[in-house]
């Protein structure tokens, strides 16, 4: 089992999950943007740790990245969890989180 690791990463070495099972229409991704402006990122984006594949969090990348307060608050880092895990097992997780 894969230990989950805190880590500040910048989000330009993000990558978005070409099998993403998710999506947000524009008037909740506002209201995404919007809660982080007001609070900050509250919950870290889950990522694999090699590739840096996105597994859970694409949508606050896509909300920091529309705004420009967000954009440049968060130009250097965003909080991460780094998971050690395979594509399948990466696969797995983002469903199970989405579910």
């Amino acid at each position: 089992m894969s230990h989950a690791k805190q880590v500040a990463i910048n989000p330009s070495l993000l990558k978005p999950a070409t099998w993403r099972a998710n999506f947000v229409l524009k008037p909740d991704l506002k209201v995404l943007t919007t809660s982080i402006e007001n609070y900050g990122i509250l919950s870290p984006i889950v990522v694999q740790k090699e590739s840096k594949t996105i597994i859970d969090g694409h949508h606050r990348i896509i909300a920091v990245s529309s705004s420009k307060k967000l954009s440049q608050q968060y130009a250097k880092s965003v909080p991460c969890v780094e998971l050690d895990i395979s594509d399948i097992e990466a696969m797995v997780l983002h469903i199970q989180k989405i579910s």
